[in-house]
């Protein structure tokens, strides 16, 4: 009735019921009423039921058909209302199992989601782990690129000290002749700055002339060979010695060009070799054999042209084994004399003994040795002068 009410467009509906108790003689008769109110605040639809009870009847008047009227109308609509309730139910039970089915296959669903989030999660702590032992090994490298750093920050801050220390020219090119490193003492020799590394060498302006220069770098690089040239600049003398620039497994990815000051060397070399000459031409007028030697005979250092006839020895043979010289003494003068050579604490001698020449003869000479002291070179040397007695 209450859905009749709540479906329908009526307010009310009146309902007769008859029942009778157990054991009773007597049939009841009851009016059902529902009625339908309305709240005008909220709009909201409520109902209410009463129950209004009739006087009893004797069963045996229920009994005859005639006595009794039946509400035909009432039982056709109990009827409907009991097929509606049937349908409603059947509809009930129909949505119920449709939604079962559809929780059912929810829940398979959701176990299988579940199933995946459970891979997903060991996939994921598989991960983490290999990602936990990966970072473990990006800090172990990490560190030893660290360590690595450091040391060749040493390294180059060592060779940057050693590059600042040597007192010449350096400059380091790659196979293109680029710049790659340069000491300040090669800045007098090329017009090179901090900025022009990177930049061709044979392109820089050059304060000093040297011929053939790209040709002779390549070279180096192509043979692996070094090439040493003395070039000259304004009254100055340089040594420049190019070399390939090896690097491990000992490919040539450069060549390294140094450039060392020989002006004074150069007039060191020349001055002795005037004065050799000169030496040479004193030796030559004098009538006595003269010989320059360290203290203690080690190196023989002068030989006069007079000696060498008056021995029948090369001064290069003199000067190659200084015991040559001591070979020709005579057997009965050997030691004493080979005693005075040999002491090199001994300031001077006088000594007279006799040589046995090549030719077999055999001379009597007197030997004046004295030491002198060079200034100029910080060193001691011995002069001795030989004449022929007999």
């Amino acid at each position: 009735m209450i859905n009749r009410v709540a479906r329908g467009d009526q307010d009310e509906i009146n309902h007769l019921v008859r029942f009778r108790f157990a054991e009773s003689e007597t049939i009841s008769s009851v009016t059902l009423t529902v009625r339908r109110l309305i709240d005008a605040i909220t709009d909201s639809h409520s109902y209410v039921m009463s129950f209004e009870r009739i006087a009893e009847s004797p069963v045996a008047a229920i009994g005859n058909a005639s006595a009794v009227p039946v509400d035909a109308s009432a039982v056709e609509e109990l009827e409907d209302e009991l097929q509606r309730t049937r349908d409603h139910l059947q509809a009930v039970v129909e949505e119920l199992e449709t939604s079962n089915e559809e929780l059912q296959a929810l829940n398979e669903e959701l176990q299988a989601s579940i199933e995946e989030l459970q891979a997903s999660n060991e996939e994921l702590e598989t991960t983490n782990e290999e990602l936990q032992a990966t970072n473990e090994e990006l800090t172990t490298v990490n560190d030893e690129l660290q360590a690595k750093s450091i040391l060749l920050t040493d390294t180059n801050e060592t060779l940057v000290n050693i590059q600042r220390s040597l007192d010449m020219g350096l400059v380091v090119v790659d196979t293109d002749h680029r710049v790659t490193r340069f000491t300040p003492q090669a800045v007098r020799l090329f017009g090179i700055l901090p900025d022009d590394v990177g930049h061709k060498l044979t392109k820089l302006p050059r304060h000093i002339e040297i011929p053939d220069f790209e040709n002779l770098i390549d070279r180096v690089v192509e043979t692996g060979t070094p090439v040493r040239q003395q070039i000259d600049r304004a009254g100055e003398k340089y040594l420049m010695n190019i070399s390939p620039y090896r690097r491990d497994q000992g490919i040539i990815s450069g060549a390294v060009l140094t450039f060392t000051e020989t002006t004074r060397l150069s007039e060191t070399i020349d001055r002795a070799a005037m004065f050799g000459e000169m030496l040479d031409t004193m030796g030559r007028s004098i009538n006595e054999g003269v010989m320059i030697f360290s203290p203690g005979f080690a190196e023989m250092h002068f030989v006069s042209e007079r000696l060498e006839k008056l021995v029948m020895r090369q001064a290069d043979v003199l000067k190659r084994d200084s015991d040559t010289y001591l070979d020709l003494i005579d057997a009965k003068d050997r030691d004493a004399v080979v005693k005075s050579y040999k002491n090199a604490d001994l300031d001077s001698w006088d000594l007279t003994y006799k040589l046995n020449r090549r030719d077999g003869t055999a001379i009597t000479v007197r030997d004046v040795a004295k030491r002198h002291s060079l200034d100029s070179v910080d060193r001691e040397v011995m002069s001795s002068t030989i004449t022929v007695v007999e």
